[in-house]
């Protein structure tokens, strides 16, 4: 279809989902049109988001639509959704798992639930240093045995680890020997059929032998 020179053409996108129980439209939207010289000119595009209700009525969102895009996909997540083949491979070949598990988190909304933890041990800390202040003397005591308790979690845990990380090592050591055992095994294998073809070959040389006499 050929439009004339200086005609604004429509352009857009849409995109239907449903996120939290909620149905959303998404509408990108720009005009083009071609110029003296043949060259195709943007317009600024434009943004929009409606939540549909139940009767498939729009209404045009309170918030911003990028605010609300962001609080469903955060941007740090757009490169898992948003991808050529090329892109995935070069993304799971990636040697920064770390990254990608902290994507994850986001994702699946735990980070938000570690802030709140966080947050949570922060103010405990605080509301403790203030009891400790003004608190009486049976509650400064069982402080100091909450303290004590926890230093002693910690040394335990700490000691879990690092049997957890001695027996990761004996494993790996483990499998080390046993791939070293069957390597011999084969090794010792291939010894014997050699002697037993060596033995073939002289008793077949000795039959040969006996027949031209």
């Amino acid at each position: 279809m050929q439009v004339d020179i200086g005609t604004s053409v429509n352009c857009w996108v849409e995109i239907h989902f449903e996120h939290e129980h909620k149905r959303y439209k998404v509408k990108r939207q720009c005009y083009a049109c071609l110029d003296q010289d043949g060259k195709i000119q943007y317009s600024q595009n434009k943004l929009s988001m409606s939540i549909i209700d139940e009767d498939g009525r729009y209404y045009p969102t309170l918030q911003q639509p990028n605010d609300i895009i962001n609080r469903i996909l955060p941007e740090s997540l757009h490169q898992y959704f948003f991808f050529d083949g090329e892109h995935i491979d070069h993304i799971f070949r990636s040697n920064d798992k770390s990254r990608i598990a902290e994507d994850t988190k986001e994702l699946l909304g735990v980070k938000v639930l570690d802030r709140s933890i966080d947050h949570l041990k922060k103010v405990e800390k605080i509301l403790e240093g203030e009891l400790k202040i003004i608190g009486d003397i049976n509650i400064k005591k069982k402080l100091k045995e909450k303290t004590k308790l926890e230093q002693e979690q910690n040394s335990l845990q700490e000691k879990q680890q690092n049997i957890i990380e001695t027996i990761k090592s004996q494993d790996i050591e483990q499998q080390e020997i046993s791939q070293r055992l069957i390597n011999l095994s084969k090794n010792e294998e291939i010894k014997n059929l050699k002697i037993k073809l060596e033995k073939q070959e002289s008793n077949l040389k000795n039959e040969i032998r006996d027949a031209k006499k």
